[in-house]
Parts: C-alpha cells; sequence; structure tokens
C-alpha cells in the first residue's frame, strides 16, 4: 500500500449499482475457460479499480458480473466479492468468496486467502439478513438505499419477482427500501439488525393518478428556494443581510471543521508514513489508513460545503444592503449560487 501526502476526492453522487438477481449465477465447475469477451469485460473492472481518482466499485461490480454470467471462472470470483463487499452486497460477496477459496484451492496465496477469511468473518459480524416479497403487481425493481457512518451512500437495487422471496444479506444498520413496478412505488424503513427481518411490498392501494405518473425527480438544492420570498420584500430590506450573515456564519463554522479534521488527518498520515518504510505497509496497518480516508472525506465535504455557503452568505450580504440591490438583482444573484446533490466534476484536494 502507497501513501501519498496529497489527497484528491472526486465528490459525485452515489451510483446505483444496475439491478440484478440477489444471487450469483450457478458454477460450472472449476476448470471453465475465459471467453475472450468474458476476458474484456474483466480488463475493464479491473481498470475501474484502478482508478486514478479512487476505485469505482459499482462500474467494476457490473464489469466483473457480467464477466462471470459469460464465463462462469472461479479466477473472476476474486475481484467480484471485492467489489461486491465494497458495495455491501455482503451475500454475494460470501457467496463468490466461498466458491474462490474453494474451487481456487491451492493456486489463491496464503496471505491473501488469510485477508478473505477476515473480510468474510467481519461481513458477517457486520451483516443482516432481510427477506421481502412484492404482491399486486408484476416483476419489480427493489432499490436498497443506506447511509453510511462516513456520510457517503451505499445505493444498490435489485430484481425481484412476483410472489418469489426476495432474500438480502446486507449491511446492519438503517435502510430505506423502494420496490417499483409499473409506474407504482411502494416503500419502507427498517432499522436492520443481526435478527432476520420481512417485509410484504404491495400496490393495492396506490390511486390510479398515482400510477399513471411517477413522482417528481428531487430537484436541485439551490439558493434559489430563498429568492422566492425575497423578491416579495420590499427595495432595501435587511432580510436578505440577514440571511447572508447566517450562511456566512454556518460556511464560516464548516471552514473551522475542515481545518480541524485535516490537522487530524495530517497527523495520523505521519505517524503512518513512518510505520511504513519506504511506502509499504502490513495489512495490520489498514485500520489506520481507513481512517485517514475518512478524516480525508470529512475534511473535502466540510471544506466544499463551507467555501459555497460563505460565499453565498458574502454575497447575500452584499446584494442585501441598504441601496444597494433590487429584489430582481438578489434573486439574480440567489440563482447564480445553485448548488446541485448530483455536482458532477466538482473536485476538491486536500493537503495533509
Amino acid at each position: 500500500m502507497k501513501i501519498r501526502a496529497t489527497f484528491s476526492m472526486l465528490l459525485l453522487c452515489a451510483a446505483v449499482v444496475p439491478a440484478v438477481r440477489a444471487e450469483l449465477p450457478p458454477s460450472q465447475g472449476r476448470d471453465v475457460p475465459v471467453s475472450e469477451e468474458a476476458k474484456k469485460y474483466f480488463k475493464s473492472g479491473v481498470d475501474f479499480l484502478k482508478d486514478p481518482d479512487g476505485a469505482r466499485y459499482e462500474e467494476a461490480y457490473a464489469k466483473f458480473r457480467a464477466a462471470y454470467q459469460i464465463s462462469p471462472s472461479w479466477r473472476i470470483l476474486g475481484n467480484l466479492a471485492l467489489s461486491a463487499m465494497k458495495l455491501e452486497r455482503f451475500g454475494e460477496a460470501i457467496e463468490a468468496y466461498d466458491r474462490y477459496v474453494t474451487e481456487g484451492a491451492n493456486e489463491i496465496d496464503k496471505r491473501e486467502r488469510a485477508q478473505i477469511d477476515t473480510d468474510i468473518r467481519q461481513m458477517k459480524l457486520s451483516s443482516a439478513t432481510v427477506t421481502m416479497t412484492v404482491q399486486g403487481s408484476g416483476d419489480a425493481v427493489v432499490l436498497d438505499q443506506r447511509l453510511r457512518a462516513n456520510g457517503t451512500a451505499a445505493l444498490n437495487s435489485y430484481n425481484a419477482t412476483q410472489g418469489r422471496p426476495l432474500k438480502l444479506v446486507v449491511a446492519t444498520g438503517h435502510h430505506i427500501f423502494t420496490a417499483k413496478a409499473e409506474g407504482k412505488e411502494s416503500r419502507w424503513e427498517a432499522d436492520l439488525a443481526e435478527r432476520p427481518s420481512q417485509h410484504t411490498f404491495t400496490f393495492e392501494s396506490a390511486s390510479p393518478s398515482a400510477a399513471a405518473s411517477p413522482p417528481p425527480a428531487a430537484q436541485p438544492v439551490s439558493t434559489a428556494a430563498l429568492s422566492t420570498n425575497l423578491e416579495m420584500q420590499p427595495h432595501g430590506s435587511s432580510g436578505l443581510r440577514t440571511v447572508g450573515f447566517v450562511s456566512a456564519g454556518v460556511g464560516g463554522a464548516l471552514l473551522v471543521g475542515g481545518v480541524i479534521t485535516g490537522l487530524m488527518g495530517k497527523g495520523k498520515l505521519s505517524s503512518l508514513e513512518d510505520s511504513c518504510p519506504q511506502n509499504r505497509c502490513t495489512p495490520d496497518k489498514q485500520s489506520d489508513a481507513d481512517s485517514i480516508k475518512t478524516l480525508q472525506t470529512m475534511t473535502n465535504v466540510l471544506w466544499i460545503g463551507g467555501g459555497v455557503l460563505a460565499a453565498a452568505g458574502v454575497t447575500l450580504i452584499l446584494v442585501g444592503g441598504p441601496g444597494k440591490a433590487t429584489s430582481s438583482t438578489s434573486a439574480h444573484a440567489a440563482r447564480s449560487l445553485t448548488l446541485t446533490p448530483a455536482g458532477a466534476g466538482v473536485v476538491a484536494t486536500a493537503l495533509f
């Protein structure tokens, strides 16, 4: 594991893993040849894992799954299991790892086997089993959303057949499940623990109008929402300045928090570098590296959020001063500061 003093984080909305069956395609034994087409998918998956901006597990999982669908060789299962584990698809990850070590037998390195055993044990200790059934519609897609402790989202989707139980092994915690079928939706929120859970999605209660038109898409979070009411204020009102001061204050607090987490990360990084001569660390230091990554993510989020809020606050203070801005100017300035939760291409770099 190589350590770098400069970190880059690409902030994007979490991608939803394409809907597939929760179970893996059946094994066809140890000596399955890997076709050229499967090799192309496998290589593409490896490229996603080695992305310079960080491993892209959603895309990698889809590629490895496609490769295994074409040529169910045990050699593909190691990377497939790793990607599934990172996406919290624990049931698939455990099954893939079990097949990998069984069919790979003595060809698997002992250190790799030890790491796999550790990963399986940790998944089993932090997993929950849930069984869901869809009734009152045809086949459905079930979306699973969970917010991780580090603020990132785990988003997975599964194909569900009407009347056939969909059994999942996922991470413990608060989940939001949404079943979608024939233009209708049914939602279920649950705090999943080690004890098995069950739920049945029904669609009979959905009104015809609701079934005919899907719910509106989530709108970007935008300071334009402020201008909806502010445009009705008289010229020279101090309401806009009040909002500006609040925004600037919150932004400043977030920036201070980013500095704190940045300093913490710098200290941990220095300690880890001292323990890893020539930028190579032993497996027992992985938890320290994960802790640094978490602090990195927190720093990036705090700096971006704080910077945007502080800038918005200063802008609102300036345009909201007496005799300096009309309501139309205020509205224009607010709309120019639109923030989108799916802000593709926003790059933040933290120097620890």
